[in-house]
């Protein structure tokens, strides 16, 4: 079975080559010009590309997947991440006769989802995997403990909250974003102890510290905490729609206090306590969220036929 993938931003794809490892992928950082030229010419390419292949796998849901529903005359899947689940508008829009199948990142999304639809749809839920090859395990413990946080510094990751109303906890902050400049500001006149590193090289940053804290409102799925986790640190997340499906109750939390008072919990155990915490973490990692499990699910996705031919990424 020949699948054409199409995205704009193929940073969730490393499952297609697990299919197939001569697939092509399109540089997507584009001056303005010639990305409005690649949109305006990508109906009449599809319109002829989806001759040759089975089906059309389109990520995200935006302009790309309107356009390759429009000019598709094979089946259309569409996988959908957060910002979409909550511009309500698109799904107005949807030609749902033209999509085989929708596919969200948790079940939290995808009851979301299926109420935005009113099931016209099938939706099924495949999550995010991880190349565990690229984030190994390292049971190393700190004295004191080092704790970290990585994203894009943007304010739904509320890490300019979790500095204010704590400005005595020591964080390494990993990540670049519109709100870097604001966190140093605050940093400084709150006399905080947090310090950020701006752009990290992966998994070093992971494997110099401890303990990983999400302080996110939000998230489609948390990779940066799998991928912590896989490296062997102990995840504290705030209790975002869908953190259940990754993460044990007490690795959650709804106050400040409350992961205050986890936090001393985790630095008064003893090395074998936290050392057996982080195998519980990243065995977690490897016996839902691999890789190969993410490619295998997409594989039954596509009626269970691994694909046997070239592969495409038009980015």
């Amino acid at each position: 079975m020949k699948i054409l993938v199409i995205s704009s931003n193929s940073i969730f794809l490393d499952w297609v080559h697990k299919f197939n490892h001569k697939s092509i992928q399109y540089d997507i950082n584009w001056p303005l010009i010639k990305k409005g030229l690649f949109i305006l010419t990508l109906k009449p390419r599809i319109k002829i590309l989806s001759y040759f292949y089975d089906a059309i796998f389109c990520d995200w849901f935006g302009s790309l997947s309107k356009i390759t529903m429009d000019a598709s005359s094979k089946p259309v899947f569409i996988r959908l991440h957060r910002q979409e689940a909550h511009t309500y508008k698109k799904f107005k829009s949807i030609n749902y006769k033209k999509i085989k199948a929708i596919v969200t990142v948790s079940n939290y999304y995808k009851s979301i989802v299926e109420e935005k639809t009113n099931n016209k749809v099938k939706i099924v839920t495949i999550q995010n995997g991880l190349n565990l090859n690229d984030f190994p395990f390292n049971p190393k413990i700190n004295r004191p403990m080092k704790i970290c946080t990585l994203s894009y510094l943007t304010y739904r990751k509320r890490i300019f909250d979790l500095i204010v109303n704590n400005p005595n906890l020591k964080i390494d902050i990993g990540g670049d974003g519109e709100e870097k400049y604001s966190l140093q500001n605050i940093i400084k006149r709150f006399n905080s102890k947090a310090k950020i590193y701006g752009r990290v090289e992966l998994p070093k940053f992971y494997h110099d510290h401890d303990i990983f804290i999400s302080n996110s409102s939000d998230e489609s799925f948390g990779v940066s905490t799998i991928e912590a986790m896989s490296c062997g640190l102990i995840p504290l997340c705030f209790s975002w729609g869908g953190i259940e499906e990754i993460l044990p109750e007490w690795h959650t939390y709804e106050t400040y206090e409350e992961l205050n008072q986890k936090l001393d919990v985790i630095s008064n155990m003893t090395e074998e306590e936290i050392t057996e915490i982080k195998l519980q973490m990243r065995q977690i990692v490897e016996s839902k969220f691999t890789i190969e499990l993410q490619a295998e699910k997409f594989q039954d996705l596509f009626n269970g036929v691994m694909i046997d031919g070239p592969c495409s990424h038009i980015g």
